[in-house]
């Protein structure tokens, strides 16, 4: 087994994340808590420097997306899809939404509640297939690039909120890292697609050094293929009308010329196809 693979599966490492983080992030690499930042030789060295919890950043002003669309516009994506945003920077890192049991104190469980009220009240129209659900946040919970990893703590959030909701999100974007990586995730017979894009114009940044071939698999998820270290967008579609409801995610290069890598989903049958 390759060195680098053997760390992404040890003990006390999060899911996916980087074997080798930098001296500015070893506070929250390696098992998202606040235990290890307290541990770790960074914080020993700077202690006098630090504040010994993270403050949370300031709120910024949301956009009004009714303000931006007209409502005829807006009235057809509610229809077919609703995504349900996170707001994940909370702390300069990682990415979380919830004390995480009282990992956090700084923190309480607003955003976690919020989920899960949002995912029942969106449980009707999905399981009638009416509508996809797509969670996105900022932080991925599963990455392999060079500088961040990914969140597990915020995995496992969204995870309750799911369960408790009765079904699980089509999908799962996210940005934070700067390059394209693409997960396929396994669970209770469905296939969800973990899409980090966060290439969108900002030093690209390749995927941790000893990787294997891909595809990579690790517990549920999967690494379906090589990460994209190119600038690149987003495309995702959701097609109702036809006799079998369809989910599309595409990455396409900065140019506009290609795409570099696409799904389409069964959202009834919940393959990837």
């Amino acid at each position: 087994m390759p060195r680098a693979y053997a760390k992404l599966k040890g003990v006390g490492g999060r899911l996916f994340a980087d074997p080798h983080p930098s001296p500015d992030e070893t506070s929250f690499q390696v098992d998202n808590t606040s235990s290890q930042y307290y541990q770790s030789p960074y914080y020993r060295l700077h202690q006098n420097d630090l504040q010994p919890v993270p403050k949370p950043r300031t709120p910024q002003p949301r956009m009004d997306l009714g303000a931006v669309l007209s409502a005829d516009i807006l009235g057809a994506i509610q229809a077919v899809v609703s995504i349900v945003g996170l707001y994940t920077n909370v702390l300069e890192g990682p990415g979380v939404i919830s004390s995480q049991s009282g990992k956090y104190p700084i923190l309480d469980e607003s955003q976690l509640d919020f989920l899960k009220a949002e995912l029942q009240r969106l449980a009707p129209a999905r399981k009638a297939f009416q509508r996809a659900v797509i969670v996105a946040c900022h932080h991925p919970p599963a990455s392999v690039d060079s500088n961040h990893g990914g969140s597990t703590g915020l995995a496992a959030d969204i995870d309750s909120a799911a369960q408790a909701a009765g079904f699980w999100p089509d999908a799962v974007l996210s940005g934070h890292a700067h390059l394209y990586q693409r997960f396929t995730r396994s669970v209770d017979g469905r296939e969800i697609p973990y899409v980090v894009a966060g290439s969108g114009g900002f030093a690209a940044t390749a995927p941790i050094g000893g990787l294997p071939t891909a595809p990579v698999t690790v517990g549920e998820y999967t690494l379906v293929a090589p990460p994209i270290v190119d600038f690149g967008y987003l495309l995702v579609g959701v097609d109702m009308s036809g006799p079998t409801p369809l989910l599309t995610i595409d990455f396409h290069d900065r140019t506009n010329a290609k795409v570099d890598d696409g799904i389409t989903l069964d959202l009834a049958a919940g393959k990837i196809r």
